[in-house]
C-alpha cells in the first residue's frame, strides 16, 4: 500500500465515523405565533392549521431525489429557513429561504450534515449546527448566516448542537472542551453567550454534559433551561464508571444564579410561549430505554408526566434519530407516537394533546390524507 492510498483510507474512515456520529439528524416540526405547524417529508415541505384545517405547500419534492430535513420557521412566521440534503444518503446540505408562496432562495451551501437552525430574535441571522471538524470529539461547529446577503461563518468549534437565541445578539452555546475517555457520551465545557456583533465569548458555567441534551431560553431573555450531568465546581474533572444521565438545571442570568430543578434524568427541554412550563422528555425510573413526556412548572419546580413510554428516537437504517415535541400554544403539546399498524414495521404519527382536558388527537391521517390528494393531483404515485 502506498501513501496515497493510505491516505484516502484514512480519509473514507473518518468520513464513515462522521457519518456514525452526524449521520441523522433529528425529527421536529416548528410552530409560529399563528399556531402554523411546519413539517417535511419526501413530498416536500408543508405546514397546517388546527384551526382552519387545512394543509398548504411550502415547497413541493415529489420526484426529486433531494430531501428536505429541518424547517423552522422566522420570528415574523412569514417564511422558513429549510435545509436540504442533495439525496438520502448525501452530507452536503444546503439551506434556503421560502416564504408562504413558495418563493424559494438559497443562502448557504456547506458539505457537512446539519443538525440544528436557528433563527435570531429579530430574523437578520440564521445559525446551524454542522458536524464539526475534529472527528475525534466527535460534536459539533456552529455557524452564522447572514440573512441579508447570505454571508456565513463558523463562530464555534466544539460545541453542543442544542443552541438558542437569547436576544437578537447573543446565543446561548455549551462550549466541549474535553472527551471522557472512558464514555464518550459524557463532555466537559461551558455554558456560554456568544455575542454575533462583537464575537466576545461570555462563559456562565462550568457544566459536564451527555452527547444527547437540552437546552433553551425563555422569551424575556434573563433564564437559561438547560440539561448536564454536574455543573460548576463538580463539572472539572470525570470520574469511575460514569453514567450519561442528564438534569435539569436553571440558570438565572440576572443574578447569576444556578439550581437545578429535580433529581429526574432528561434530554430535552423546551419553554412554552408564556415561560411558565418547561416541556421535557423524562428517562423513565423503571426503564429507562423508556422515556416519559412530561412538564415542569417554571416556578414551582414541579414535574407533571404527560404521556408514559413515548417514543424518544426512531431506528433509521439501524441508527436512532432523536424526535423533538413541541410547544403548540401555552395549553396543548405535539409529539410523535410509535404505531405498529403493520406488524413489526413502525410508523411516526404526530398526535396533539390537551393539557387541560388530556384529550389526545392523531393529526397523521389528515396530514396523510392531504398529501395523497395533492400527489394525485399531480400525476400519481
Amino acid at each position: 500500500m502506498n501513501f496515497k492510498q493510505f491516505r484516502l483510507i484514512l480519509f473514507i474512515l473518518k468520513l464513515f465515523i462522521l457519518m456514525i456520529i452526524f449521520g441523522c439528524e433529528p425529527i421536529s416540526v416548528s410552530v409560529n405565533s399563528n399556531g402554523d405547524i411546519a413539517f417535511t417529508r419526501n413530498e416536500g415541505t408543508f405546514y397546517i392549521n388546527l384551526k382552519t384545517n387545512k394543509l398548504s405547500v411550502l415547497d413541493w419534492n415529489y420526484g426529486k431525489e433531494s430531501i428536505p430535513v429541518i424547517v423552522r420557521w422566522s420570528p415574523k412566521g412569514d417564511m422558513v429557513a429549510l435545509t436540504v440534503k442533495e439525496n438520502k444518503d448525501a452530507q452536503s446540505v444546503s439551506i434556503y429561504l421560502v416564504d408562504k408562496n413558495g418563493n424559494s432562495k438559497k443562502i448557504y451551501s456547506g458539505t457537512k450534515i446539519i443538525t440544528q437552525v436557528e433563527w435570531s430574535k429579530d430574523g437578520s441571522y440564521i445559525s446551524f449546527a454542522q458536524a464539526g471538524s475534529d472527528t475525534n470529539m466527535g460534536v459539533a461547529d456552529i455557524g452564522l448566516i447572514s440573512v441579508k446577503d447570505g454571508m456565513s461563518k463558523i463562530i464555534l468549534e466544539n460545541c453542543g448542537d442544542v443552541h438558542r437565541w437569547l436576544d437578537k445578539d447573543n446565543l446561548v452555546i455549551i462550549k466541549v472542551n474535553e472527551k471522557n475517555p472512558n464514555n464518550s457520551d459524557i463532555f466537559i465545557g461551558q455554558l456560554i453567550l456568544y455575542n454575533s456583533g462583537s464575537q466576545k465569548v461570555e462563559n456562565l458555567s462550568d457544566v459536564m454534559i451527555a452527547k444527547n441534551g437540552g437546552l433553551d431560553c425563555n422569551t424575556s431573555g434573563n433564564q437559561i433551561a438547560f440539561t448536564a450531568i454536574k455543573i460548576q465546581e463538580q463539572a472539572k474533572a470525570f470520574e469511575e464508571n460514569m453514567t450519561a444521565h442528564a438534569y435539569l438545571f436553571s440558570y438565572n442570568l440576572k443574578n447569576k444564579s444556578m439550581e437545578q430543578f429535580s433529581d429526574d434524568a432528561i434530554d430535552f427541554v423546551k419553554y412554552s410561549p408564556d415561560n411558565s412550563k418547561i416541556l421535557v422528555k423524562v428517562v423513565n425510573k423503571e426503564n429507562k430505554n423508556f422515556v416519559d413526556l412530561g412538564y415542569f412548572d417554571a416556578k414551582k419546580k414541579t414535574l407533571k408526566i404527560l404521556i408514559n413510554n413515548t417514543a424518544d428516537e426512531v431506528n433509521v437504517n439501524s441508527t436512532g434519530v432523536k424526535i423533538y415535541p413541541e410547544w403548540l400554544d401555552n395549553n396543548n403539546v405535539l409529539y410523535w407516537r410509535l404505531s405498529s399498524n403493520y406488524g413489526s414495521n413502525e410508523t411516526l404519527q404526530l398526535m396533539s394533546l390537551d393539557l387541560k382536558t388530556q384529550k389526545k388527537k392523531n393529526l397523521q391521517v389528515f396530514i396523510d390524507t392531504e398529501v395523497n390528494k395533492l400527489v394525485e393531483a399531480k400525476g400519481g404515485y
